[in-house]
């Protein structure tokens, strides 16, 4: 009786879980490394040695979001240079975000093979995936990667190309639907779109302080998930204040005692 077929390994969580759990870690441990145990209980607030624990490592280094430093028991994992700028909200983020899209072996092999035409539907995917692409898939699994690689490609507006107009009445010349109206087509038909759309109304907060400006801009109208993840990353900015605190504190300790 033949064996049952594995599915290749593929992240057990799309991107935008990835980049939370990124970001609970940037918390936790800033740019130190964390033994294994330690971001999945305290980081992640998982059971301890949870075996999904593991897996969201594992997808996290798949992302290239994260990295693995020594071995066995003395494992720990660390962030790399690209997971901590997406987790702290860099200008290069968007970018980033659609490299970390395609960096599993398996996201990275579809894209390579139908990207430039785009993405197609499921069903051709699925026939690539079990029958053609090597380790095949197995069929049963083949539906819950999916569902994870469209996920990922939406977050990370992978193919998604946008033309920003100031005329707010200039009409689309592309052809293409709006991308406003995108959230009404198929997973498969939101990639590779062109068009143009208005840029969103924005608020502007400064406050002065004696060492510069703090500037922060955001939509004027945000979506309960947006707010929460805006909550998240200004938990982020919280941490990187205080680090320029600690470090400021010391250099004016070291200046007066110089000075006396």
């Amino acid at each position: 009786m033949a064996g049952k077929t594995r599915s290749p390994n593929y992240p057990v969580v799309d991107l935008e879980r990835a980049v939370e759990l990124a970001e609970k870690l940037q918390v936790a441990a800033q740019h130190h490394p964390l033994p294994v145990a330690d971001v999945i209980a305290d980081a992640w607030q998982m059971k301890a040695g949870s075996s999904y624990g593991f897996q969201c490592i594992a997808a996290l280094r798949q992302f290239g979001l994260a990295e693995d430093i020594g071995k066995s028991t003395n494992r720990q994992v660390k962030l790399t240079s690209a997971g901590r700028k997406i987790a702290l909200g860099h200008s290069d983020r968007p970018r980033l975000l659609r490299e970390a899209a395609l960096a599993p072996k398996v996201h990275g092999a579809i894209w390579e093979r139908y990207g430039e035409d785009g993405i197609p539907p499921d069903a051709t995917l699925k026939q690539y995936l079990v029958l053609e692409y090597d380790p095949p898939f197995n069929s049963t699994a083949v539906e819950t990667f999916l569902q994870q690689f469209r996920r990922t490609l939406d977050f990370a507006k992978v193919g998604i190309q946008v033309d920003l107009s100031d005329d707010e009445d200039q009409d689309d010349d592309t052809g293409g639907e709006n991308l406003r109206n995108n959230d009404d087509q198929p997973p498969e038909n939101r990639v590779r779109i062109r068009n143009r759309v208005r840029q969103p109304a924005m608020h502007e907060a400064t406050m002065p302080l004696a060492e510069g400006t703090v500037k922060l801009e955001l939509p004027a109208t945000l979506s309960r998930t947006s707010y929460k993840r805006l909550e998240s990353w200004l938990e982020l900015m919280k941490s990187v204040a205080e680090d320029s605190v600690e470090s400021g504190d010391s250099a004016e300790t070291t200046g007066s005692d110089s000075s006396g």
